[in-house]
C-alpha cells in the first residue's frame, strides 16, 4: 500500500470524469448561475481536495461541449481563472487535456478561496465563460480500509469480493464511492455515490482471475456531483486475483416482491452440479450466460447474475415473450373478451382482408396462430435472425408488421405443419388489443403483471405503435421466475387464480410436433431422461438462450438469461446446461458423465452417409478419414465425432453447441436411422445416401 499523498493524474482524471457528468456551475441552492456565454460552450468548476496530514489542493476543470470538441485540444488557445475578481496563477499550459471527456484540468497546492470563480477560455477568435461559487470549505480525513478487504498480502479468490472502510472524519455527512482499476489503468468500475455507505460487494464481471488491480474510496459532501465542494479519497490499494476463482453461494435477497426465498442448502437438492457450473462461469469457461435462478417447492433458492448483470436489470427475453402472450390470450378468454380458440382470425382484421387474401385467411383459426401451424410462407430456419433475408428480420424492416403478415402466401393447409412464425404471435398481440380495447402491454399490466408483483417491465413497439408481441418484452429474471411459478401452480400465484387451470393445461400440452420438441400454445414440451427416469419439462424459449424451464414432477422452475444477439448456439447451450447441471441438482442426483469409448467393430462405417432432417430441411454428411469419424454440415463447418457408447457419438459445431448422434439399430444389427440430440431437442436423421 502506498501511503504517500499526492493529487495524482489518475485521481484528477477520475474527478474530471465526474465533472464531465455534472457539467455546470452551481449555486448553494443547486441552481445554475448565469454568466456563461455560448460562443464556446464550456462548463466547469472548482473543488477543495483534502489529503492526509492536513494537506489540501485546489482542483479546476472545464469541459468543452457540442461540435467544438472536434477541434480540441488545439482549439483552446488561452485559459484564465479568477476568484472574486483576482486572477489565479493558472494559464493554458497549466491544463492537461483528457480527450475521453473533452475535459481540461489543472491543480494547485493549498485550499481554494471561498467566493465566485470565473473560468474564461478563448480560441479561434471566440470566447467561452463558465462560473462557479465555492461557499463552504472544510477538511475531510480520508476513509481508512477495513480489515478483510482485498490487499496485496493474499490473492483474492472470489469474483465478488467485499470492500469495506471506516467512515471519514469530517464536519458534515459523507457520501462514498468505491473505484476499481487495473494496475496502472483508469477505473473500470465505480459504485454509486451513496450517503454513509461503508462497504460494497462487487458484482460478477468486474474482476478477472489472475490479474493485478487496485481500489480506493472517495468521500465527498454531496451525492450530486454538481454540488460537491469538498472531497477526499484513500490512496490506491493494490491487490491481485487468484489464478482461479472459487464460487461462494449466497442466499437470494428478499425484496417483498411476492417471491418467497429459501436456502438451496436446505432444499431437497444436490447443490454440487449448480455450484460447479457457476465456478465455470465466473472463471469464464462458460461464456455469455447472464443469470441463473432456481425455484424449488415454491421458494427462490438460487439467484446468481454474471457479466455485470444484477437483480434490478431488465433483460430482453426475446421469444419467451411469446409464452407470455399465450397467457394473455388465456386470460382474455377467461374474462370473455375472446370466445374461444376456434374464432376466425380474419374476423379481427377486416382492415387487412381483401379479395386477394380472403382465401388464404378464411380457414385460419386462433389455435393455428397459437400452434404455429397457419400454413403461411415464412422462413425462420435457413438463416439466422440477424440475416436480412430471414422473414422475421424482413418483418421488422418493414415497420408495418401486421400488414407484412397478411401479405404472406399459403403454402400448407392450416393445422397440418408446424412452421415457426413470429408474425403469428404479432397477430396474437394485436388480437388481444382489438378484443380488449387496449394494447397488450396495458392488458398485461392490469391482468397479469400486477397480480404477480411485476412492476418493472418494458415492451418494445414498432414505429406505428404496434407491440412487439413476438419478442420485445424486457423483464427482470426474478419476474421470469414468477411466470414459471404461475404455470407450475396451474395458473395460481400466492393463492390467487390469475389464469384458469384449464388454460394452463391446454396451452402447455403438445398440440403439434414442433422443431425437435412438442409444441403447445406458444410453449414447448419434451421429456428429459436422467438416472433412469424420464422427466417432463415445459419451457419457454428465446433467442440466444433465454429460458423458463418448468418441471412439474419436481415442483421446480429454472430461469436462464444469456446474451441475446450474435450468440449462435446459445439456446442449445442453455438447454444443455439445464440437462447437465440444473436437472441433476433438482433431482438430487449426480450429473451425467460422458466417457469416450472405442466404437464397436463396423459401427463407424455403418454411420457413414448423407443425412437429412426432413422437418427442417437441414442436411449433413458423416465420413471416415484416417480412422476418425467426422460430420460436415454445409455452412456450419466440420467436427470430429467421438463415441460415448456403442450406438452414440458426440461432437460440437458452430450454431449447434454440443450434440449427440444416436444410431437406431434394428434387431438384425443394421442401422435403421439415427437421431440428433441438441439440448432438449431430438431430430430424426434419415439417411438419404
Amino acid at each position: 500500500m502506498n501511503n504517500a499523498w499526492s493529487p495524482s493524474l489518475n485521481w484528477l482524471l477520475l474527478a474530471a470524469a465526474c465533472m464531465a457528468f455534472s457539467c455546470g456551475p452551481v449555486r448553494e441552492d443547486g441552481e445554475e448561475k448565469a454568466g456563461r456565454t455560448e460562443s464556446i460552450p464550456v462548463s466547469g468548476g472548482v473543488e477543495h481536495v483534502s489529503g492526509p496530514n492536513g494537506l489540501s489542493s485546489t482542483w479546476v476543470s472545464f469541459i468543452v461541449e457540442g461540435d467544438d470538441a472536434a477541434s480540441l485540444p488545439e482549439g483552446i488557445e488561452t485559459v484564465s481563472v479568477s476568484v472574486n475578481g483576482e486572477r489565479l496563477p493558472l494559464s493554458r499550459s497549466s491544463f492537461t487535456y483528457f480527450p475521453g471527456r473533452r475535459l481540461f484540468w489543472a491543480s494547485m497546492p493549498g485550499a481554494p478561496e471561498i467566493g465566485d470563480y470565473e473560468i474564461r477560455v478563448t480560441g479561434n477568435h471566440r470566447t467561452g465563460v463558465t462560473t462557479d461559487r465555492l461557499s463552504t470549505i472544510f477538511s475531510i480525513d480520508p476513509p481508512r480500509p477495513d480489515t478483510g478487504s482485498p490487499d496485496a498480502t493474499v490473492p483474492c479468490t472470489t469474483n465478488r469480493p467485499r470492500f469495506a472502510w471506516r467512515a471519514a472524519k469530517a464536519g458534515a455527512p459523507m457520501v462514498y464511492r468505491l473505484e476499481i482499476a487495473p494496475a496502472g489503468g483508469r477505473p473500470l468500475y465505480r459504485s454509486g455515490d451513496v450517503r454513509d455507505m461503508l462497504a460494497v460487494t462487487l458484482p460478477d464481471g468486474v474482476l478477472e482471475p489472475g490479474k493485478p488491480y487496485r481500489w480506493r474510496v472517495r468521500a465527498s459532501d454531496s451525492d450530486k456531483w454538481r454540488e460537491v465542494q469538498n472531497r477526499s479519497q484513500t490512496p490506491w490499494i493494490d491487490f491481485t486475483t487468484a489464478e482461479r476463482f472459487v464460487y461462494e453461494y449466497h442466499l437470494p435477497t428478499t425484496y417483498g416482491d411476492g417471491l418467497a426465498v429459501g436456502d438451496l442448502l436446505k432444499a431437497d437438492m444436490n447443490p454440487g452440479p449448480v455450484f460447479a457450473l457457476c465456478e465455470r462461469i465466473i472463471n469464464r469457461e462458460v461464456e455469455n450466460l447472464h443469470s441463473l435462478l432456481l425455484v424449488k417447492d415454491g421458494k427462490l433458492v438460487f439467484e446468481e447474475y454474471f457479466y455485470g448483470y444484477d437483480t434490478e436489470k431488465k433483460h430482453l427475453i426475446a421469444s419467451v415473450t411469446k409464452s407470455v402472450v399465450s397467457l394473455l390470450v388465456g386470460i382474455a378468454i377467461d374474462r370473455g373478451f375472446i370466445s374461444d380458440v376456434d374464432e376466425k382470425v380474419m374476423d379481427y382484421f377486416p382492415d387487412f382482408i381483401s379479395e386477394t387474401n380472403t382465401a388464404v385467411w378464411a380457414p385460419i383459426r386462433l389455435h393455428h396462430l397459437l400452434t404455429m401451424s397457419a400454413g403461411l410462407d415464412w422462413d425462420a430456419v435457413s438463416c439466422p435472425r440477424e440475416d436480412p433475408r430471414q422473414t422475421t428480420h424482413r418483418m421488422y424492416d418493414s415497420q408495418t408488421p401486421i400488414a407484412f403478415v397478411f401479405q404472406r402466401k399459403a403454402v400448407a393447409e392450416p393445422g397440418r405443419v408446424y412452421n415457426y412464425n413470429s408474425g403469428l404471435t404479432m397477430l396474437l398481440g394485436e388480437i388481444v388489443k382489438r378484443a380488449t380495447g387496449g394494447p397488450a402491454d396495458r392488458f398485461a399490466r392490469e391482468h397479469l403483471f400486477d397480480r404477480l408483483g411485476i412492476s418493472d417491465f418494458a415492451w418494445d413497439r414498432f414505429e406505428n405503435g404496434v407491440i412487439a408481441a413476438d419478442g420485445g418484452l424486457l423483464l427482470r429474471p426474478r419476474d421470469m421466475a414468477k411466470i414459471g411459478l404461475l404455470v407450475l401452480n396451474q395458473g395460481n400465484f400466492s393463492g390467487r387464480q390469475v389464469v384458469s387451470t384449464s388454460w394452463i393445461a391446454e396451452s402447455t400440452r403438445t398440440h403439434i410436433a414442433g422443431s425437435g420438441v412438442g409444441y403447445g400454445y406458444q410453449w414447448r414440451r419434451t421429456g428429459a431422461a436422467l438416472a433412469g427416469k424420464k422427466i417432463e419439462v415445459v419451457y419457454a424459449s428465446g433467442l440466444g438462450g433465454q429460458k423458463i424451464f418448468i418441471v412439474p414432477a419436481l415442483k421446480a422452475v429454472a430461469v436462464i438469461t444469456s446474451k441475446t444477439h450474435h450468440n449462435h448456439g446459445g439456446g442449445s447451450k442453455a438447454e444443455r446446461l439445464f440437462l447437465e447441471s440444473i436437472l441433476p441438482a433438482l433431482m438430487n442426483t449426480d450429473p451425467p458423465v460422458k466417457k469416450i469409448v472405442a466404437p464397436p467393430t463396423g459401427r463407424m462405417e455403418a454411420l457413414v452417409g448423407r443425412y437429412e432432417i426432413k422437418a427442417t430441411g437441414h442436411a449433413g454428411s458423416v465420413y471416415v478419414k484416417d480412422g476418425r469419424l467426422y460430420l460436415q454440415v454445409p455452412g456450419k463447418g466440420t467436427t470430429e465425432l467421438f463415441f460415448t457408447g456403442p450406438d452414440q457419438c458426440c461432437g460440437r459445431i458452430d450454431g449447434l453447441d454440443e450434440f449427440t448422434i444416436q444410431a437406431v439399430v434394428r434387431e438384425n444389427g443394421r442401422m435403421d436411422h439415427a437421431r440428433l440430440l441438441v439440448g432438449l431437442k431430438s431430430y430424426r436423421l434419415d439417411k438419404i445416401k
